[in-house]
């Protein structure tokens, strides 16, 4: 018994111990433009800076790289297509031949779904069979910047209505149930969801005309500002402590990473668009909570002895 427990014990330490500190979880990619040149890469670097690695070598303006949610490929919009790519860069294919310009594609927390914004709708893009179908969304306008929820729930994301600047809205992906989290007159942009799904960060222009970047509950309440001197595209690091972004230095823009307080922000590269970690995938059963009910199963298999 005592070496079903220790080598059980044993198993769930190496798990634990691989899920944090996996070298692709520490990875951002983003917008790089390398040696100077005028058309846009894809670079990946560490959070600290370190191992600036460049993943693309072809022409076209890519934007908008995001990690799957287990981090083995890059979903991305270059030359009005959606790509996809191997964390490596290999194995590139077109998901989708005609993609729409300024809008993120969102993956689903199973990694099987990327959902992106159209007019009056949500379009949801199967992976593997590359089959789309859409829900009707009750909005005015476009609608961008979609991020789905880590319960794979609901969908944040930011659109207008009329004579007005966006504001973030979220709604379940069936359609139904649509709210309005911020209203302001000033734009609101790129909400980011916190991996615990309990906050939002967003980009706002309301006390800065750069922007800068907010901090939500998930209900919309609780607004607080991170920081006022045109940061924007926040993206979180899978234990939530940190913050992804875009700083503009000069005309130049620059992946930064901060605390979630907003302090400490500290830039790493020249580039733009950071893509953290995409979703928050969970684990079926937490390696804690995998422990307490196999030892629970052991003792009850001791009684029955």
């Amino acid at each position: 018994m005592r070496g079903i427990v220790s080598a059980l014990l044993f198993g769930l330490t190496l798990s634990v111990w691989h899920i944090p500190h996996s070298t692709s979880a520490d990875k951002i990619v983003f917008v790089c433009f390398p040696d100077g040149q005028a058309h846009s890469d894809l670079c990946t670097i560490n959070p600290d800076g370190s191992d600036l690695h460049r993943l693309t070598k072809n022409q076209g303006s890519k934007n908008f790289p995001t990690w799957s949610p287990d981090k083995k490929q890059i979903a991305f919009r270059n030359s009005n297509k959606l790509w996809l790519m191997d964390a490596v860069a290999d194995n590139v294919i077109v998901l989708k031949k005609e993609y729409p310009f300024f809008k993120r594609p969102a993956w689903s927390p199973d990694g099987r779904t990327i959902a992106y914004g159209g007019d009056f709708r949500i379009f949801f893009l199967n992976i593997q069979t590359r089959k789309e179908t859409s829900v009707w969304v009750p909005i005015e306008f476009d609608i961008r910047d979609l991020a789905w929820s880590p319960d794979g729930i609901r969908l944040a994301f930011a659109t207008k209505k009329v004579l007005q600047e966006r504001d973030i809205y979220v709604i379940n992906i069936d359609g139904t149930d649509m709210r309005q989290l911020t209203h302001h007159q000033a734009e609101d942009r790129y909400p980011a969801w916190s991996p615990d799904g309990r906050k939002i960060a967003f980009v706002s222009h309301r006390n800065v005309v750069g922007g800068g970047i907010f901090l939500m509950n998930a209900d919309g309440q609780n607004v607080n500002e991170l920081t006022n001197t045109g940061e924007s595209y926040p993206s979180w690091s899978l234990d939530g402590m940190q913050i992804a972004c875009t700083v503009r230095l000069g005309n130049r823009g620059h992946v930064a990473v901060m605390d979630a307080n907003g302090h400490n922000l500290n830039v790493i590269a020249e580039g733009n668009s950071p893509s953290w970690q995409s979703t928050f995938p969970r684990l079926a059963v937490h390696p804690l909570e995998m422990l307490v009910s196999t030892w629970g199963a052991i003792k009850s298999d001791e009684r029955t002895k």
